[in-house]
């Protein structure tokens, strides 16, 4: 499992959480990425989608606001997908207009447990 590229939206922060090496890992694993199209019909795009159910936008943010929410808002319009995540540097996981807000540690942990299976 190659992890030679770093993510460029973390970088910019100085810092990147070591939980983050799995991104390179999402992108490219088929169990993880859908083959679905990420845009939704008003041209937002989330960063990922896991199999046929949940969208992930991620944030090198410890507060989300509204504006960080639109690419899964659009999608979740669609109503094509189970679940819309958000995952930030956020300490508690919360609901935000129907979007699931959650931690990058918590996400992870119920990742590799299987949650998004």
């Amino acid at each position: 499992m190659p992890f030679d590229d770093a993510d460029d939206e973390w970088q910019h922060t100085g810092t990147r959480p070591d939980a983050w090496i799995c991104l390179p890992f999402l992108r490219r694993n088929p169990i993880f990425c859908s083959d679905l199209v990420r845009n939704s019909t008003s041209g937002f795009e989330v960063d990922f989608i896991i199999g046929d159910h949940t969208a992930v936008e991620l944030k090198a943010k410890e507060n989300l606001s509204p504006e960080d929410l639109k690419p899964l808002l659009a999608l979740a319009a669609e109503k094509k997908l189970k679940r819309y995540l958000c995952v930030s540097l956020e300490l508690r996981p919360r609901k935000l207009s129907g979007v699931t807000a959650l931690p990058f540690q918590q996400f992870l942990d119920e990742l590799w447990s299987g949650e998004y299976a």
